[in-house]
């Protein structure tokens, strides 16, 4: 393949928290990939720069935060942008969380004006029917600094005081899925700590007695628990902590098509286990991490009592490796450059 410099127009809103985009761009500008992480510059088009690829994540994101969605606009601009250069977009969710009509239309006119697809897994792929695109499957990467976190040795596989179920609790079904977690977790006299369960008001510019009583509401269901909740952002020495300390990690995702949670885990040495749907299953199985039927209770205990065992017979270091030698973020981008570079060598015909 032809190694000249590709320079790529990054279609996402940089106010998003999600730490995915900035690795990413961050090793394809080692991979001498030119980057302009701009969402001004997708909405100028009309010949005022050329960009070999156009890189779009969350559709959603390509929306102005808090304007109205104008759907005629985003269809003329990326159909400006598909006439122009080549689209390429990574598929983080098969469906978009907020399921308003309008968004998913964001997301059906994106994908209508689209050249290439970046698939975190081959689930992804296999349920999809972007038969007349190019397609490829890039796992999720590692984050840089779980990676200068964590301990330059392994820790000690021993017996850790608890469990941790990480990630943003979204949903009610989450959330019962955790408590069942964590109460079969309290008969195997472990602890388990969720430090999302629910989330603080203050990004909602909430009034002070809006933040009143949602402390108030916090407290006294917390109370109730079977386990150590969470409502803050957490910083990463925390994070740090709590990953290295723990005994293995539990995904409470439930309809997720991925999760950077694995990779995280994996660069600190933890066992995974998690629901068998979509790419978070298929990564899971792949690397002889448990995984459960949502919707079973005795096979979630099963799973949960094989992390147990897992955690004890080192499980957790072929976790590592595997992190490093498969997910490592330079890796990764040499895949997205690759798959840039083929997506650029064809004529794609819209369909």
């Amino acid at each position: 393949m032809t190694s000249r410099r590709i320079k790529l127009l990054c279609a996402v809103r940089k106010q998003i928290i999600n730490p995915f985009v900035n690795e990413l761009n961050e090793a394809l500008s080692r991979e001498d990939v030119e980057i302009v992480w701009d969402l001004d510059e997708f909405w100028k088009n009309k010949n005022q720069s050329h960009f070999d690829i156009v890189h779009v994540h969350w559709p959603e994101f390509l929306l102005p935060s808090g304007e109205i969605i104008e759907l005629e606009k985003l269809e003329s601009t990326m159909a400006y942008w598909y006439e122009n250069s080549k689209v390429v977009i990574t598929r983080h969710n098969a469906d978009p969380h907020n399921q308003s009509e309008d968004i998913k239309l964001v997301y059906k006119i994106v994908y209508n004006y689209t050249h290439g697809v970046v698939h975190l897994g081959k689930h992804s792929l296999l349920n999809s029917n972007f038969n007349l695109i190019q397609n490829t499957v890039i796992p999720h990467h590692t984050y840089s600094y779980d990676l200068q976190s964590v301990k330059k040795e392994l820790p000690e596989l021993m017996n850790k005081e608890y469990v941790l179920i990480f990630g943003q609790i979204r949903d009610e079904r989450e959330r019962l899925l955790v408590k069942k977690v964590a109460n079969y977790l309290k008969t195997q006299h472990l602890a388990t700590i969720v430090p999302q369960w629910t989330r603080s008001p203050w990004h909602r510019r909430s009034r002070p007695f809006k933040w009143l009583r949602f402390f108030l509401k916090f407290l006294i269901e917390s109370i109730h628990l079977p386990f150590v909740a969470g409502w803050r952002e957490i910083p990463q020495e925390k994070m740090s902590k709590l990953f290295n300390s723990c005994r293995f990690v539990i995904l409470p995702r439930i309809n997720t098509l991925n999760s950077g949670i694995i990779s995280q885990a994996f660069v600190y040495g933890k066992v995974v286990v998690g629901t068998k749907n979509g790419n978070i299953g298929e990564m899971l199985s792949r690397t002889g991490n448990p995984v459960f039927d949502p919707e079973e209770d005795d096979d979630i205990k099963r799973a949960i009592n094989e992390g147990l065992e897992l955690s004890k017979k080192g499980q957790g270091a072929v976790n590592y490796r595997f992190a490093l030698d498969y997910l490592h973020s330079g890796k990764i981008a040499k895949s997205y450059k690759d798959f840039f570079t083929l997506v650029l060598s064809k004529i794609a015909d819209k369909g």
